[in-house]
Protein backbone atom coordinates (compact mmCIF):
# COMPACT_ATOMS: atom_id res chain seq x y z
CA UNK A 1 0.00 0.00 0.00
CA UNK A 2 2.86 2.35 0.82
CA UNK A 3 4.24 1.84 -2.68
CA UNK A 4 0.80 2.41 -4.24
CA UNK A 5 0.35 5.74 -2.45
CA UNK A 6 3.77 6.95 -3.50
CA UNK A 7 3.11 5.94 -7.12
CA UNK A 8 -0.02 8.10 -7.13
CA UNK A 9 2.06 11.11 -6.13
CA UNK A 10 4.76 10.37 -8.72
CA UNK A 11 2.25 9.87 -11.55
CA UNK A 12 0.55 13.18 -10.93
CA UNK A 13 3.83 15.07 -10.44
CA UNK A 14 5.14 13.82 -13.80
CA UNK A 15 1.92 14.87 -15.51
CA UNK A 16 2.09 18.32 -13.95
CA UNK A 17 5.65 18.80 -15.11
CA UNK A 18 4.61 18.02 -18.66
CA UNK A 19 1.98 20.76 -18.72
CA UNK A 20 3.31 23.55 -16.56
CA UNK A 21 5.59 24.57 -13.76
CA UNK A 22 2.94 24.83 -11.10
CA UNK A 23 3.22 22.06 -8.51
CA UNK A 24 0.33 19.95 -7.29
CA UNK A 25 0.08 20.33 -3.54
CA UNK A 26 -1.90 18.28 -1.06
CA UNK A 27 -4.25 20.19 1.21
CA UNK A 28 -6.64 19.11 3.92
CA UNK A 29 -8.76 22.23 4.04
CA UNK A 30 -10.29 22.29 0.56
CA UNK A 31 -13.61 24.08 0.25
CA UNK A 32 -16.31 21.66 1.38
CA UNK A 33 -19.34 23.45 0.00
CA UNK A 34 -21.19 22.01 -2.98
CA UNK A 35 -24.03 24.08 -4.38
CA UNK A 36 -26.93 22.49 -6.19
CA UNK A 37 -28.17 24.26 -9.31
CA UNK A 38 -31.68 25.56 -8.97
CA UNK A 39 -33.72 27.90 -11.08
CA UNK A 40 -33.46 30.57 -8.36
CA UNK A 41 -29.67 30.69 -8.16
CA UNK A 42 -28.40 34.13 -9.13
CA UNK A 43 -24.65 33.55 -9.38
CA UNK A 44 -24.09 31.00 -12.12
CA UNK A 45 -20.34 31.40 -12.09
CA UNK A 46 -20.10 30.13 -8.49
CA UNK A 47 -22.41 27.17 -8.98
CA UNK A 48 -21.17 23.61 -9.02
CA UNK A 49 -22.68 21.47 -11.71
CA UNK A 50 -23.00 18.31 -9.65
CA UNK A 51 -25.14 17.60 -6.63
CA UNK A 52 -22.60 15.44 -4.82
CA UNK A 53 -21.43 17.17 -1.65
CA UNK A 54 -17.68 17.43 -1.14
CA UNK A 55 -16.61 17.06 2.50
CA UNK A 56 -13.37 17.82 4.33
CA UNK A 57 -11.13 14.89 5.17
CA UNK A 58 -8.05 14.42 7.30
CA UNK A 59 -6.88 11.50 5.15
CA UNK A 60 -3.86 12.03 2.88
CA UNK A 61 -3.57 9.70 -0.12
CA UNK A 62 0.12 10.58 -0.48
CA UNK A 63 1.00 10.04 3.18
CA UNK A 64 3.79 7.62 4.04
CA UNK A 65 1.80 4.90 5.77
CA UNK A 66 4.17 2.20 6.94
CA UNK A 67 2.55 0.14 9.69
CA UNK A 68 0.82 -3.19 9.39
CA UNK A 69 -2.57 -1.47 9.18
CA UNK A 70 -1.60 0.63 6.14
CA UNK A 71 -4.45 -0.62 3.97
CA UNK A 72 -7.01 0.20 6.63
CA UNK A 73 -5.50 3.64 7.21
CA UNK A 74 -5.35 4.57 3.53
CA UNK A 75 -8.94 3.77 2.63
CA UNK A 76 -11.44 6.28 3.96
CA UNK A 77 -13.08 9.60 3.14
CA UNK A 78 -10.61 11.22 0.76
CA UNK A 79 -12.98 13.78 -0.75
CA UNK A 80 -10.99 16.93 0.04
CA UNK A 81 -7.73 15.25 -0.98
CA UNK A 82 -9.19 14.21 -4.33
CA UNK A 83 -10.65 17.66 -4.93
CA UNK A 84 -7.29 19.30 -4.20
CA UNK A 85 -5.47 17.06 -6.68
CA UNK A 86 -8.02 17.70 -9.42
CA UNK A 87 -7.82 21.45 -8.82
CA UNK A 88 -4.03 21.21 -9.11
CA UNK A 89 -4.35 19.56 -12.52
CA UNK A 90 -6.83 22.22 -13.64
CA UNK A 91 -4.44 24.99 -12.60
CA UNK A 92 -1.39 23.50 -14.33
CA UNK A 93 -1.80 25.21 -17.70
CA UNK A 94 -2.59 22.08 -19.69
CA UNK A 95 -4.86 22.01 -22.68
CA UNK A 96 -8.30 20.60 -21.95
CA UNK A 97 -7.39 17.36 -23.71
CA UNK A 98 -4.27 16.98 -21.56
CA UNK A 99 -6.25 17.87 -18.46
CA UNK A 100 -8.82 15.17 -19.08
CA UNK A 101 -6.10 12.61 -19.73
CA UNK A 102 -4.43 13.50 -16.43
CA UNK A 103 -7.75 13.26 -14.58
CA UNK A 104 -8.25 9.80 -16.11
CA UNK A 105 -4.81 8.80 -14.76
CA UNK A 106 -5.75 10.18 -11.36
CA UNK A 107 -8.97 8.18 -11.35
CA UNK A 108 -7.05 5.03 -12.24
CA UNK A 109 -4.58 5.65 -9.41
CA UNK A 110 -7.31 6.02 -6.80
CA UNK A 111 -9.54 3.20 -7.97
CA UNK A 112 -6.55 0.84 -8.21
CA UNK A 113 -5.89 1.07 -4.46
CA UNK A 114 -5.87 -2.46 -3.05
CA UNK A 115 -8.96 -3.33 -1.02
CA UNK A 116 -9.71 -6.51 0.87
CA UNK A 117 -13.28 -6.33 2.18
CA UNK A 118 -16.35 -5.54 0.11
CA UNK A 119 -16.86 -2.40 2.16
CA UNK A 120 -13.38 -1.22 1.19
CA UNK A 121 -14.02 -2.11 -2.45
CA UNK A 122 -17.20 -0.02 -2.36
CA UNK A 123 -15.27 2.92 -0.89
CA UNK A 124 -12.46 2.67 -3.45
CA UNK A 125 -15.00 2.57 -6.30
CA UNK A 126 -16.51 5.81 -5.00
CA UNK A 127 -13.19 7.62 -5.48
CA UNK A 128 -13.70 7.53 -9.24
CA UNK A 129 -17.04 9.26 -8.84
CA UNK A 130 -15.43 11.96 -6.70
CA UNK A 131 -12.58 12.53 -9.17
CA UNK A 132 -14.94 13.23 -12.06
CA UNK A 133 -17.32 15.17 -9.84
CA UNK A 134 -14.49 17.55 -8.98
CA UNK A 135 -13.45 17.84 -12.63
CA UNK A 136 -17.03 18.59 -13.66
CA UNK A 137 -17.38 21.41 -11.16
CA UNK A 138 -13.98 22.83 -12.01
CA UNK A 139 -14.78 22.89 -15.71
CA UNK A 140 -17.96 24.80 -15.10
CA UNK A 141 -16.40 27.40 -12.82
CA UNK A 142 -13.99 28.31 -15.59
CA UNK A 143 -16.23 28.12 -18.62
CA UNK A 144 -19.17 29.94 -17.02
CA UNK A 145 -17.15 33.15 -17.10
CA UNK A 146 -16.35 32.85 -20.80
CA UNK A 147 -19.38 31.38 -22.55
CA UNK A 148 -21.79 33.70 -24.28
CA UNK A 149 -25.16 34.14 -22.57
CA UNK A 150 -27.08 31.91 -24.99
CA UNK A 151 -24.66 28.99 -24.74
CA UNK A 152 -24.41 29.37 -20.98
CA UNK A 153 -28.18 29.27 -20.54
CA UNK A 154 -28.42 26.18 -22.77
CA UNK A 155 -25.73 24.34 -20.82
CA UNK A 156 -27.34 25.20 -17.48
CA UNK A 157 -30.71 23.91 -18.63
CA UNK A 158 -29.19 20.66 -19.85
CA UNK A 159 -27.16 20.28 -16.67
CA UNK A 160 -30.19 20.64 -14.43
CA UNK A 161 -31.88 17.83 -16.33
CA UNK A 162 -28.71 15.72 -16.22
CA UNK A 163 -28.38 16.19 -12.46
CA UNK A 164 -31.96 15.08 -11.90
CA UNK A 165 -31.71 11.81 -13.83
CA UNK A 166 -28.06 10.73 -13.64
CA UNK A 167 -28.53 8.71 -10.45
CA UNK A 168 -31.62 7.04 -11.88
CA UNK A 169 -29.57 6.03 -14.91
CA UNK A 170 -26.78 4.63 -12.72
CA UNK A 171 -29.29 2.72 -10.61
CA UNK A 172 -30.89 1.30 -13.73
CA UNK A 173 -27.54 -0.18 -14.73
CA UNK A 174 -27.31 -2.09 -11.42
CA UNK A 175 -30.74 -3.73 -11.26
CA UNK A 176 -29.31 -7.23 -11.72
CA UNK A 177 -27.25 -6.70 -8.56
CA UNK A 178 -30.21 -5.47 -6.48
CA UNK A 179 -29.78 -6.47 -2.85
CA UNK A 180 -26.29 -7.87 -3.41
CA UNK A 181 -23.20 -6.78 -1.52
CA UNK A 182 -21.47 -5.58 -4.71
CA UNK A 183 -24.31 -3.30 -5.84
CA UNK A 184 -22.80 -0.18 -4.18
CA UNK A 185 -19.51 -0.84 -5.96
CA UNK A 186 -21.13 -1.31 -9.37
CA UNK A 187 -23.33 1.75 -8.79
CA UNK A 188 -20.27 3.89 -7.96
CA UNK A 189 -18.45 2.66 -11.05
CA UNK A 190 -21.43 3.46 -13.26
CA UNK A 191 -21.82 6.91 -11.73
CA UNK A 192 -18.12 7.63 -12.23
CA UNK A 193 -18.43 6.72 -15.90
CA UNK A 194 -21.52 8.93 -16.21
CA UNK A 195 -19.67 11.86 -14.64
CA UNK A 196 -16.69 11.23 -16.90
CA UNK A 197 -18.84 11.24 -20.04
CA UNK A 198 -20.42 14.52 -19.00
CA UNK A 199 -17.02 16.08 -18.39
CA UNK A 200 -16.01 15.31 -21.96
CA UNK A 201 -19.22 16.88 -23.25
CA UNK A 202 -18.66 20.10 -21.27
CA UNK A 203 -14.96 20.19 -22.16
CA UNK A 204 -15.78 19.92 -25.86
CA UNK A 205 -18.09 22.93 -25.54
CA UNK A 206 -15.48 24.92 -23.62
CA UNK A 207 -12.72 23.90 -26.03
CA UNK A 208 -14.48 25.65 -28.91
CA UNK A 209 -14.41 28.87 -26.93
CA UNK A 210 -10.69 28.46 -26.25
CA UNK A 211 -9.81 27.48 -29.80
CA UNK A 212 -8.85 23.98 -28.70
CA UNK A 213 -10.23 20.55 -29.49
CA UNK A 214 -11.27 17.64 -27.29
CA UNK A 215 -11.64 14.11 -28.57
CA UNK A 216 -14.68 12.46 -27.02
CA UNK A 217 -13.96 8.75 -26.38
CA UNK A 218 -15.87 6.18 -28.40
CA UNK A 219 -19.11 5.12 -26.77
CA UNK A 220 -18.91 1.93 -24.73
CA UNK A 221 -21.11 -0.93 -25.89
CA UNK A 222 -23.02 -1.02 -22.62
CA UNK A 223 -24.82 1.88 -20.97
CA UNK A 224 -27.99 3.77 -20.13
CA UNK A 225 -30.12 5.91 -22.42
CA UNK A 226 -33.02 8.01 -21.16
CA UNK A 227 -35.95 9.98 -22.55
CA UNK A 228 -36.97 12.49 -19.89
CA UNK A 229 -39.30 14.59 -22.04
CA UNK A 230 -37.41 17.70 -20.89
CA UNK A 231 -38.16 17.04 -17.20
CA UNK A 232 -36.43 15.51 -14.21
CA UNK A 233 -38.37 12.27 -14.60
CA UNK A 234 -37.73 9.14 -16.67
CA UNK A 235 -40.40 8.47 -19.29
CA UNK A 236 -38.64 5.89 -21.43
CA UNK A 237 -35.39 4.06 -20.75
CA UNK A 238 -32.99 1.74 -22.49
CA UNK A 239 -30.29 -0.20 -20.67
CA UNK A 240 -27.74 -2.39 -22.43
CA UNK A 241 -25.89 -4.78 -20.13
CA UNK A 242 -22.92 -7.05 -20.57
CA UNK A 243 -23.93 -10.71 -20.31
CA UNK A 244 -22.26 -13.34 -18.15
CA UNK A 245 -20.95 -15.27 -21.14
CA UNK A 246 -18.17 -13.76 -23.22
CA UNK A 247 -19.53 -11.55 -25.98
CA UNK A 248 -23.14 -11.79 -24.80
CA UNK A 249 -25.38 -8.86 -23.94
CA UNK A 250 -28.99 -8.15 -23.05
CA UNK A 251 -31.23 -5.13 -22.72
CA UNK A 252 -34.18 -3.70 -20.81
CA UNK A 253 -36.44 -1.29 -22.70
CA UNK A 254 -39.16 0.72 -20.98
CA UNK A 255 -41.58 2.68 -23.16
CA UNK A 256 -43.46 5.66 -21.69
CA UNK A 257 -43.80 3.93 -18.30
CA UNK A 258 -46.34 1.57 -19.90
CA UNK A 259 -44.48 -1.32 -21.49
CA UNK A 260 -41.22 -3.03 -20.61
CA UNK A 261 -39.28 -5.50 -22.75
CA UNK A 262 -36.37 -7.65 -21.58
CA UNK A 263 -34.32 -9.71 -23.97
CA UNK A 264 -31.05 -10.60 -25.63
CA UNK A 265 -29.23 -8.36 -28.07
CA UNK A 266 -26.88 -9.33 -30.89
CA UNK A 267 -24.14 -6.94 -31.99
CA UNK A 268 -24.35 -5.65 -35.55
CA UNK A 269 -22.24 -3.21 -37.54
CA UNK A 270 -24.37 -0.25 -36.46
CA UNK A 271 -25.93 -1.28 -33.16
CA UNK A 272 -27.85 -4.26 -31.82
CA UNK A 273 -30.65 -6.55 -32.91
CA UNK A 274 -33.10 -7.06 -30.05
CA UNK A 275 -35.55 -9.88 -29.31
CA UNK A 276 -37.54 -10.04 -26.10
CA UNK A 277 -37.45 -13.22 -24.02
CA UNK A 278 -40.87 -14.37 -25.14
CA UNK A 279 -40.26 -13.72 -28.80
CA UNK A 280 -43.07 -11.18 -29.00
CA UNK A 281 -41.10 -8.14 -30.10
CA UNK A 282 -38.01 -7.69 -32.26
CA UNK A 283 -36.27 -4.47 -33.09
CA UNK A 284 -33.16 -2.55 -33.95
CA UNK A 285 -31.13 -0.57 -31.38
CA UNK A 286 -28.74 2.14 -32.50
CA UNK A 287 -26.63 4.19 -30.10
CA UNK A 288 -23.98 6.90 -29.95
CA UNK A 289 -22.69 9.61 -27.62
CA UNK A 290 -25.74 11.61 -28.66
CA UNK A 291 -28.32 9.05 -27.47
CA UNK A 292 -30.03 5.91 -28.74
CA UNK A 293 -33.13 4.70 -30.55
CA UNK A 294 -35.20 1.53 -30.71
CA UNK A 295 -37.18 0.70 -33.86
CA UNK A 296 -39.74 -2.12 -33.82
CA UNK A 297 -39.28 -4.57 -36.72
CA UNK A 298 -41.62 -7.35 -35.58
CA UNK A 299 -44.38 -7.33 -32.98
CA UNK A 300 -47.23 -9.42 -31.64
CA UNK A 301 -50.63 -7.74 -31.85
CA UNK A 302 -51.15 -4.91 -29.40
CA UNK A 303 -47.65 -4.74 -27.95
CA UNK A 304 -46.10 -2.29 -30.41
CA UNK A 305 -46.49 -1.22 -34.00
CA UNK A 306 -43.96 -2.31 -36.60
CA UNK A 307 -42.08 0.78 -37.69
CA UNK A 308 -42.52 2.61 -34.40
CA UNK A 309 -39.29 4.30 -33.37
CA UNK A 310 -38.51 5.41 -29.84
CA UNK A 311 -35.81 7.96 -29.11
CA UNK A 312 -33.64 8.18 -25.99
CA UNK A 313 -31.82 11.52 -26.31
CA UNK A 314 -29.77 11.27 -23.11
CA UNK A 315 -26.71 9.01 -23.23
CA UNK A 316 -25.17 8.26 -19.83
Amino acid sequence: MKKKLLLITMAISIGMTACGSEKLETTDNADSNSIEITDNDSSDADMELSEDAVTDSSEDITSDVGDENANESAIGDLSSEIKAKVEGIQASGCTLQEELEQVESLEAAYTDIAAETQMEMNMVASYGTEVWDAELNGLWKRMSNELDATTKEKVLKEQREWNEIKEKAAKGMTTMYEGGSIQPMIYAQELANINKNRCYVLASIYAKKLGQSVKIPARKEYGAYIDNQGTGDVYSELYIYEGQESGSAFADIGIYKLTTFHGDVTKTSDGYDFEDQEGRVKGKITYSNEGASFEVTESAAGLANVGDKYEFPWAF
